[in-house]
């Protein structure tokens, strides 16, 4: 575990069914330990969000969801190799302590700014007071599904005065193809009926990843963090090869796209082109509702065109000529650890 060492205080997060236990546990995807180790910290944290950066469901009907049930397997926990963890590095963050943030506000049990480098990432809090001291507890996930938990201490008469600490937990193991299967026809297909049923409805806010999260809140998966919607199972850019494991994609997976083209041509015309079509500006995020095999993919979206509510769209990643794509695997949310406060 990392452990880095300022002065100041404590914060505060829905989980779902127990992730699979692999038959090969070297493949194990559990929450990994703390990486050892303890260095100062230099700074503070910025503004930005409260509590966490999940918002409440949108509204539509209620639809009953049927939780996956994880394969059977070991049922002890296997930890990220040595090798994995030396390879890892802790993320370098500014806390912003010199804004002075963990003291704004008349409220002294509610944070009303935080720092930065929180925007659009997942994070569980809480505020604990004594006598003399506040003290605030961050446990955040980044983009690589890595965890770190920040204790901040504060003295309740000198906000001057004030001490941060932080723990550092290293990105899961990868699950294995068992594990992966499992996730895919519980939770695949619990996200591919969210997004069905509300063809034609705004999610949320309208923005193409809001569907995609809430089919992932709704079905009980782990929740999107930032663009990262699950385990990622496929990935592809032109010139580079699609692979075998396009052949993973299922029913309910979550693509990813950035800055992505992709052209029509007419093979009857000396390949005179015939349409072109922009994906992601620069990002945008679509639920996989069909797979036809050799590349082609029905899909569920919103935000496309201008038009905010969701729709049916197809890609054949043959066709894409620029740009990259992400396809992720819903999972149960223990594989990537729970957002916790407790210390250490």
């Amino acid at each position: 575990m990392h452990r880095h060492t300022q002065s100041t205080s404590n914060l505060g997060k829905k989980a779902p069914p127990p992730p699979p236990k692999p038959k090969n546990p070297a493949l194990r995807g559990s929450p990994t330990p703390p990486v050892g180790g303890q260095t100062s910290l230099p700074g503070a944290f910025p503004e930005n969000n409260t509590e966490t950066t999940r918002s409440g469901p949108p509204n539509f009907p209620a639809r009953p969801i049927v939780s996956p049930r994880p394969p059977e397997a070991a049922t002890t926990p296997v930890e990220q190799t040595a090798a994995v963890r030396d390879a890892w590095t802790a993320p370098q963050v500014d806390l912003e302590l010199d804004k002075k943030w963990y003291a704004m506000g008349n409220n002294p049990i509610k944070l009303v700014q935080l720092p930065t480098f929180l925007s659009g990432l997942n994070y569980a809090s809480t505020i604990a007071m004594s006598a003399n001291t506040k003290t605030i507890v961050l446990c955040v996930r980044f983009a690589d599904l890595a965890r770190t938990k920040f204790r901040i201490e504060v003295d309740r008469y000198d906000d001057n005065n004030v001490s941060a600490q932080r723990i550092d937990y290293p990105p899961p193991a990868r699950p294995g193809v068992e594990e992966l299967e499992a996730a895919a026809a519980g939770f695949g297909e619990n996200v591919a009926k969210f997004v069905e049923t509300n063809v034609g409805r705004q999610v949320g806010d309208g923005e193409c990843w809001t569907v995609a999260k809430e089919a992932l809140t709704s079905s009980g998966a782990m929740p999107s963090c930032g663009l990262v919607h699950g385990v990622e199972i496929w990935s592809f850019a032109p010139g580079t090869g699609r692979g075998h494991h396009e052949g993973m994609l299922r029913r309910g997976d979550i693509l990813q796209f950035k800055t992505a083209r992709f052209r029509t041509v007419d093979a009857s015309s000396a390949g005179r082109i015939t349409g072109e079509k922009y994906v992601g500006a620069p990002d945008h995020t679509a639920v996989i509702v069909c797979v036809h095999g050799a590349g082609v993919v029905t899909v569920m979206e919103q935000n496309v065109g201008g038009v905010r509510t969701v729709q049916q769209g197809s890609y054949v990643f043959g066709d894409m000529v620029d740009g990259s794509v992400v396809a992720y695997r819903p999972f149960w949310q223990a594989w990537a650890g729970e957002l916790e406060t407790s210390w250490p």
